[in-house]
């Protein structure tokens, strides 16, 4: 193993991971990304014309977000591991603003089992910035045919303690701390906003039954290691820690340990696993403007410090791969992607429930107790969605998926 030649714990803590975990890291860059550095996974992706694209709305069953190309091509390449060509992506990308399509984001569906997920990759950064995660929370809160379970933010972060951590560390939290939203840090003179305007995620959503299924996953605060074998480009095998607990949020990037002691201390956040930066806005409309449950999955990527990594190690003589910082964030984008997929497919039921059959299931339309005739329950499905929709359509696509529990046997034909 290589020794780094000054103490300093994120050194160290890199260079012990790059040891360790070269070629799985180099494995998970190649699957993203060719020689030229280019995007290999959208090469792959089926296009598909918008309007059938839009048409599936009705049976999406979750929203996940991603906010650089890195989480998202990897929750895609990912996505194809469930099944090939699983993933489609909209021609065109979604105008999430009625009036212009400034910051457009990309959109991908993809099928967990018989459960359609909507993929949206956000056009910027950040919670507050026009078109991050506030936007696109937004967007799908008031679009006519979408009625998500829940909204998921998904991708990389920063680790708080890089001697307990390591990279590729997944963090769910439980509870966000937002601090400096629409800021800017400038050199090393800043101001950390701060209003005690926490987001209590566990608590606010604990009906919806997600973060009791997160608590039972994690094994509470203390975590537990998943081990995965995933087909990449080759077979790559993982062992992920995975933690739930508390985590700060902020527009501004935390690239110094003064900034990030700073922000604990500010924030008075006890026992902090890391912190991100789309959290704020995705947490804030779900609970108090979409009132859709949401949760957040981050993989450690670095340490909220020394961002110029590289020179870092080319001052003491350590050898790196090119692009490493790439490389360890598409290693941690897959990291966290495994944890969310595990989730996804064990708790299924919590995370990926239809909304819509919720609906007709508690106006006893259809329940696995009796038949529904297929007028009522188009009629139902009108009632739902409340607008001008192919309600036809839509209760053709739920029968296929096997989402209807009995519909009379005479319904099913044309």
């Amino acid at each position: 193993m290589c020794e780094s030649k000054i103490e300093n714990p994120v050194i160290d803590n890199i260079v012990k991971f790059l040891d360790e975990n070269k070629q799985l890291i180099n494995t998970c860059y190649s699957a993203l990304r060719n020689d030229d550095g280019k995007r290999i996974i959208n090469q792959n992706v089926e296009r598909i014309e918008n309007n059938s694209f839009d048409a599936l709305f009705p049976i999406v069953s979750a929203v996940i977000l991603t906010a650089n190309k890195f989480e998202c091509d990897a929750l895609n390449c990912l996505a194809n591991n469930f099944e090939k060509h699983n993933v489609r992506q909209r021609r065109d990308k979604i105008h999430i603003f009625e009036k212009g399509d400034i910051n457009s984001s990309e959109a991908y569906i993809f099928k967990i089992s018989s459960y359609y997920v909507l993929h949206l990759l956000a056009s910027e950064t950040g919670s507050n910035t026009p078109g991050g995660s506030t936007d696109l929370v937004r967007f799908v809160n008031n679009h006519r045919q979408l009625f998500p379970t829940c909204i998921i933010s998904f991708g990389i972060c920063y680790g708080r303690d890089p001697e307990k951590q390591k990279i590729g560390d997944v963090i769910i939290p439980l509870k966000l701390y937002p601090w400096s939203i629409g800021q800017k840090i400038v050199d090393k003179t800043f101001k950390i906003k701060h209003d005690n305007f926490n987001l209590l995620l566990s608590d606010k959503f604990a009906e919806s039954g997600l973060y009791s299924a997160i608590d039972s996953y994690c094994d509470g605060s203390d975590g537990r290691i998943i081990e995965k074998t995933v087909l990449l480009s080759e077979e790559a095998k993982f062992h992920i820690n995975v933690k739930c607990g508390n985590m700060s949020t902020g527009e501004a990037v935390v690239s110094s340990k003064e900034v990030r002691d700073n922000l604990q201390k500010v924030t008075g956040i006890n026992n902090e696993l890391g912190g991100e930066m789309e959290g704020y806005g995705l947490a804030k409309e779900c609970i108090y403007y979409a009132n859709i449950p949401c949760m957040i999955v981050k993989g450690i990527c670095d340490w909220g410090e020394m961002k110029d990594i590289e020179s870092a190690l080319d001052e003491i003589g350590i050898n790196y791969p090119h692009h490493l910082k790439d490389r360890l964030q598409a290693y941690a984008a897959f990291c966290s992607g495994i944890i969310l997929f595990d989730l996804l497919s064990l708790e299924k039921e919590k995370f990926l429930l239809l909304n819509l059959i919720k609906f007709l299931n508690q106006n006893k339309v259809c329940a696995a107790h009796r038949y529904s005739e297929k007028n009522k329950i188009i009629q139902s499905i009108q009632e739902f969605f409340g607008n001008e929709c192919d309600a036809e359509k839509i209760f053709y696509d739920l029968v296929n998926e096997k989402k209807l529990i009995r519909v009379e046997i005479n319904c099913l034909g044309k």
